[in-house]
């Protein structure tokens, strides 16, 4: 079967619908253009007009070099224009100027670009080819088709294998128009497949299976743009035979009717592709999914698909109704801005419309917004089931419909007497009433780490999220500042236009306290945190405002110190004690430790005197710490003198919140004493004599006058 031909199917089924391009490249990902050509690889055949990009060609056509060159073989086409319809009968590999080159983003300069254009189409497999590489093109329809313009037709043979990858795939009939037996697996990637919409048979698709199953096949990192559909699995069409083991995976899709109409395929999987439109009401957008019958084993996840007057994903029966659809998943997938959301439309026969279903997880909001919506039957409907029976329909969120959030028009045994099951999911409206409930009503609350801090320190935050009722979320938070205090306290600060010091998010999965990370603060002014909780189940986004008491400090910097000390006497006799006063200045109120320390004794270096004399390796006499509360004396305890010789205090100031560590050091005049022995007064002569000197003077008096008071014996 050459193809499956659509006309309008209408908004109801999703249409296959002509789109402008106007806006092909819109929300593709950022990748650098290609600088020049890539020269051709050692030992490929070189075609085109030699120059110094194109060395030594040996054809000047790509069909002379194709028709000339064993199996196997490597062609390189240079930059340049080839009209012809090149017919590739054996398996080779086809190297355009820019073969290895994303074709998603960038490739501008024509100049640069290997060009091939007919009216006849562009590459055509046949004869004994049933596999190759076709890389680093660009396949431009012509102006005039005549039949079938397609840029990569594969339907004579079924063949495997194929490579096509970095092309540029605009303005043809079909862009690539291919079966494959799925033996060897399949990669089409990094294209950029375009407005492929001139007329013929199989006219507007950008991917097309026909003729034939196409299986084990992968069609990942695509950009496409105004094709209608960009991927058309229709297949052999006989309502039976299916393609097996299909991968749709990282695609960006920009205008095109729909993203994929899945028709006859088996284990298939949909998913991390990006689906928008330029304008979010477009009336000529079909489904961005359309799934219609002879499916089996189908998951499509996790796309985000934006904007369109039809349905984000449309389950149907319409085609192939006598094998419906099974096995399908829809679950992850966040759709906006479309006239519904999920949609299972009623069975186009007395059969189901389709078994085994299961919807879920998927976010739904403001369906229908901006739509011409008379009613829930037009649509503006989140998730909406007008046909199934025993579907799974669990942990949905919709919100914002212009109809109705969650609808189901069935009825049996099921949730709210339909015929499905609805549990865990959330809307605001239901029909019938019971479906969803309500959303939640989180809130926040926030503590700071600390509500002073110096400069050279750090603060973090505590936030406690309550009322998620279980729905995840993100909370976004921003540390504002420095900004001027106000009498020297943040009360009254104004964090208008504040710089932002950090930022970042942390995810949310449910009730709990999330903790923001630390910050470093460099410059002294208050500080705040200002914090956002956003779901896409939340009706509201509950905030803590910057300047908040609890959430905001003042940031400080680090007082310098500074000590001096008086000790109690400059000289103390043996047996006596010293005791100092030390006191502390510019501590700011910061805390710190006072250590202290009594030296000696040492000798004196002069008599009477204790200046220049060295401590170094004195013995400690005393020692110990005092706590510091800041600014003030600080009284140092007597240490008892038992020797003569000199002693000194050294002190230390530390504190966690200083910049410096004052010291008094060692030797420090007025913290220096000399201790001398007890003089005992003694007059006679003018002198003062030592004390043990008299001491052993009197001793001997004493021994004297006993002697001369014993009576004398007569002779």
């Amino acid at each position: 079967m050459r193809s499956m031909r659509f006309g309008r199917l209408g908004r109801c089924a999703g249409a296959f619908l002509l789109v402008g391009i106007g806006a092909a490249t819109a929300g593709l990902p950022s990748r650098p253009a290609a600088a020049d050509v890539v020269p051709p690889p050692a030992g490929a055949v070189v075609v085109g007009v030699a120059s110094a990009t194109c060395p030594a060609p040996a054809f000047a056509t790509i069909g002379a070099a194709v028709a000339a060159v064993p199996d196997g073989s490597i062609v390189y086409v240079c930059a340049g224009l080839y009209a012809e319809s090149v017919p590739i009968t054996k398996n080779l590999t086809l190297l355009g100027a820019q073969f290895g080159v994303d074709a998603r983003t960038g490739r501008a300069d024509p100049a640069e670009e290997s060009i091939v254009s007919s009216p006849t189409g562009e590459f055509t497999y046949a004869g004994a080819a049933t596999t190759g590489v076709i890389d680093g093109f660009t396949l431009r329809g012509a102006a005039v088709p005549v039949g079938d313009d397609d840029g990569i037709l594969a339907v004579t043979n079924a063949g495997d294998g194929y490579t096509w990858i970095d092309n540029i795939i605009t303005a043809n009939t079909t862009g690539i128009n291919f079966r494959a037996s799925g033996a060897v697996p399949t990669l089409i990637n990094h294209n950029r497949i375009t407005g492929n919409t001139a007329p013929g048979s199989s006219s507007g698709n950008g991917i097309f299976f026909t003729s034939g199953v196409a299986s084990n096949v992968t069609i990942s990192d695509n950009a496409f743009a105004g094709n209608r559909p960009a991927i058309n699995t229709t297949g052999v069409g006989d309502g039976v035979t299916r393609s097996q083991n299909l991968t749709i995976a990282g695609n960006t899709s920009v205008d095109d009717g729909n993203f994929v109409a899945l028709f006859l395929a088996q284990h298939v999987e949909i998913s991390g592709n990006t689906i928008g439109r330029t304008n979010p009401n477009d009336p000529a957008a079909g489904s961005a999914m359309f799934v219609s019958g002879g499916n089996d084993d189908v998951t499509i996840a996790n796309n985000t698909i934006d904007g369109g007057s039809a349905s984000g994903v449309n389950l149907n029966n319409i085609f192939y109704s006598a094998n419906p659809s099974s096995g399908v998943r829809i679950a992850d997938n966040t759709i906006t801005r479309r006239l519904n959301g999920v949609r299972v439309a009623a069975s186009s026969t007395a059969g189901p419309v389709a078994t085994g279903v299961t919807i879920s997880g998927n976010q739904v909001r403001d369906a229908g917004v901006g739509d011409p919506v008379s009613g829930p039957a037009a649509g503006g409907n989140g998730i909406w089931l007008q046909g199934g029976a025993q579907f799974s329909v669990t942990g949905n969120v919709a919100r914002g419909s212009v109809s109705t959030d969650c609808r189901d028009e069935t009825t049996g045994g099921g949730t709210a007497g339909t015929a499905n099951t609805w549990t865990g999911d959330i809307g605001v409206t239901s029909f019938p009433a019971g479906l969803c409930a309500g959303p939640p009503a989180p809130s926040i609350t926030g503590v700071i780490s600390a509500t002073s801090v110096l400069v050279g320190g750090s603060l973090h935050q505590t936030v406690t999220v309550t009322g998620t009722g279980g729905q995840p979320g993100t909370l976004a938070w921003r540390l504002l500042g420095p900004v001027a205090p106000v009498s020297g306290s943040c009360a009254g600060a104004d964090f208008a236009g504040a710089p932002v010091l950090a930022s970042g998010t942390l995810p949310v999965t449910g009730d709990g306290p999330y903790a923001v990370p630390d910050t470093a603060v460099a410059s002294a002014g208050c500080y705040s945190f200002t914090d956002t909780l956003t779901g896409f189940a939340y009706p509201t986004s509950p905030s803590i405002p910057a300047g908040d008491p609890g959430n905001t400090a003042l940031a400080r910097t680090a007082p310098t110190p500074a000590i001096t000390g008086v000790i109690s006497a400059t000289s103390v006799l043996v047996g006596g004690s010293l005791h100092q006063t030390v006191t502390v200045t510019g501590t700011g109120g910061q805390p710190g430790t006072l250590a202290w320390q009594l030296l000696g004794p040492v000798p004196a270096p002069h008599k009477g005197s204790c200046a220049g004399a060295s401590f170094a390796g004195a013995p400690v006499r005393s020692g110990g710490a005092l706590a510091v509360t800041g600014d003030g004396p600080y009284a140092v305890p007597d240490t008892f003198i038992s020797a003569a010789g000199c002693y000194s205090y050294i002190d230390t100031l530390t504190g966690p919140g200083y910049a410096t560590s004052p010291t008094i050091p060692v030797g420090d005049p007025g913290n220096t004493a000399l201790a001398g022995p007890r003089i005992l007064p003694v007059t006679g002569a003018g002198s003062t004599i030592p004390l043990s000197v008299a001491g052993a003077s009197l001793v001997a008096l004493g021994w004297a006058l006993r002697c001369l008071a014993r009576p004398r014996r007569p002779a």
